[in-house]
């Protein structure tokens, strides 16, 4: 996300203020991409196209607005925040770790 908000300050501000509405059309983006790649690419009989794929966006800035090391509330619902600690997932449950 740094390397974003430095290389198209726009966009990086836009994904910072709209990640509902930008986050599934960087999913859109990345299908068409593997679909050029697969289309143009002399081996794409060894190639698989993978249909749920999804964005995932790192390292955003570290900024108290962006950043929690709780579980977020009600007020954080539609927002792109960072969680710091660790998860184990286990069948159906997810337990967070600080």
């Amino acid at each position: 996300m740094l390397d974003l908000l430095e290389g198209n300050v726009k966009l990086g501000s836009l994904l910072l203020g709209y990640p509902i509405k930008l986050i599934p059309l960087l999913d859109q983006a990345i299908i068409q991409v593997q679909n050029k790649l697969i289309s143009n690419n002399d081996s794409k009989d060894l190639m698989t196209f993978k249909q749920n794929v999804r964005a995932r966006i790192s390292n955003l800035p570290l900024c108290p607005e962006l950043t929690r090391s709780k579980i977020p509330k009600n007020e954080d619902n539609f927002r792109l925040i960072s969680i710091s600690g660790s998860y184990i997932k286990y069948k159906n449950f997810i337990y967070l770790f600080d």
